[in-house]
């Protein structure tokens, strides 16, 4: 009984001692001085670094200077890849990609 008293008391004061260290724990800064990626923003207000990583490398990129622009229509490849990610490609190109290439 006694074993099974201090199991309790040790399980309620990890429990109480977590709850209390994520109550005190302030809302992280997002600035130059916390994280080099300080936009765009999640939904979860973090700092969402894939979208950061695309606006980086598409700087510049045009529709009439990307070479993906031509290249995913004429490869296809639809049929291997998610339904999201190729509505998310065709979106972020502004082209149609056929399930299997042209």
């Amino acid at each position: 009984m006694r074993q099974l008293f201090v199991f309790a008391a040790g399980l309620s004061s990890c429990i109480v001692l977590g709850a209390l260290a994520e109550a005190q724990s302030p809302p992280l800064e997002i600035s130059r001085e916390t994280t080099f990626i300080t936009e765009p923003i999640g939904s979860n207000g973090m700092p969402d670094y894939l979208g950061a990583v695309r606006q980086r490398m598409s700087a510049g990129a045009t529709h009439e200077n990307n070479f993906w622009v031509l290249v995913w229509p004429a490869m296809g490849n639809a049929e291997h890849s998610y339904p999201e990610y190729i509505a998310d490609v065709e979106r972020q190109l502004g082209v149609t990609i056929p399930e299997q290439g042209e």
